[in-house]
């Protein structure tokens, strides 16, 4: 079914809610005092877990100045001065897109991949609309100038076990 009209939220990306969960042994940077971290035992003696709560962090990323927000070079300047650790500047990236997007209802069974990647950047940006592309590409260029590792994924959708010829971009 067609997602519903003016739907903002997480289309496309991975890190859901507010806070992250990451097992303890695949942590790899120490976390700042902008993310709050709880440890956490599984009650079955399972693997210990780190819990990250960012609603620091979202309330900074959300409260950007608007001449920073103008640019994707100046939201990922804007991160970078705000947010020293990795992980802090994914969150960020990821709740500015998540929380300044709305879901494009008409662009979504025209969904172009053959378009010029800048341009949809841009696009996306000044429209503040878009598809799973569309945010695909804004958040890895925000994230690639902000220092991150980031790509894009492009495929079809799997639905009931079955790959549906259905495209997608995460």
């Amino acid at each position: 079914g067609k997602p519903p009209d003016n739907r903002k939220g997480t289309y496309g990306f991975r890190i859901a809610g507010d806070a992250l969960v990451l097992p303890k042994e695949e942590e790899k940077e120490a976390v700042t005092p902008a993310a709050e971290t709880t440890h956490v035992h599984e009650p079955d003696g399972g693997a210990a877990y780190n819990v990250y709560d960012f609603s620091k962090v979202d309330r900074v990323a959300l409260d950007i100045p608007e001449a920073s927000a103008k640019t994707t070079a100046g939201i990922a300047g804007y991160f970078i001065s705000q947010f020293p650790s990795q992980m802090e500047r994914a969150r960020a990236i990821y709740i500015w897109v998540a929380k300044n997007m709305d879901y494009d209802i008409d662009k979504m069974y025209a969904i172009n991949y053959q378009g010029d990647t800048n341009e949809m950047i841009e696009m996306a940006l000044k429209t503040k609309k878009g598809v799973c592309i569309d945010y695909a590409y804004l958040f890895n260029d925000i994230a690639r100038k902000a220092g991150l590792k980031s790509f894009v994924i492009t495929g079809c959708v799997k639905g009931n076990g079955v790959v549906e010829p259905i495209a997608h971009a995460w």
